[in-house]
């Protein structure tokens, strides 16, 4: 409904095509920046699955407090591979003559640099491997998609 408004890089819609006022819209964002705020510190939010975009959204709207969410959080728990895995992709890519697709991942290392230092969540990737902590295999796919080259 912003992009009604004309925010987010859309054209703005007449003011009587529009669905709710701007002075709501904002109202809404404002609640809605309270509640994944209130949802990262109680823990409900690494609790959730597929949160990526929720996140870039909510980094945009609150700036610097969500990188400061992340550097607290890195080392607790299983925050890192909860991060690792949010921010990995994965896909099926297939050569020409290739019978059977390959499985490949990617992590967009220069958006991602914008939550995290990546040397750190990286260094806490190869260490999970290493000691055999990557049961998901968070680690692992990470680190293979760090290293893709797409």
């Amino acid at each position: 409904m912003a992009g009604e408004h004309g925010r987010g890089g859309e054209d703005a819609k007449p003011e009587d095509e529009r669905r709710l006022s701007l002075e709501h819209v904002e109202i809404l964002e404002q609640r809605l920046v309270d509640r994944v705020a209130r949802d990262a510190a109680t823990g409900d939010l690494v609790k959730r699955r597929n949160v990526a975009s929720l996140i870039w959204w909510w980094q945009e709207s609150a700036g610097p407090a969500v990188r400061s969410w992340i550097d607290a959080n890195l080392d607790t728990g299983d925050f890192a591979p909860w991060l690792m895995a949010t921010f990995t992709s994965e896909g099926v890519g297939q050569a020409m003559g290739d019978m059977v697709g390959q499985r490949m991942y990617t992590v967009n290392r220069d958006s991602l640099s914008k939550l995290v230092d990546i040397d750190r969540l990286s260094a806490i990737a190869e260490r999970r491997i290493a000691n055999g902590e990557d049961l998901d295999q968070a680690a692992a796919h990470f680190v293979a998609g760090l290293k893709s080259r797409y």
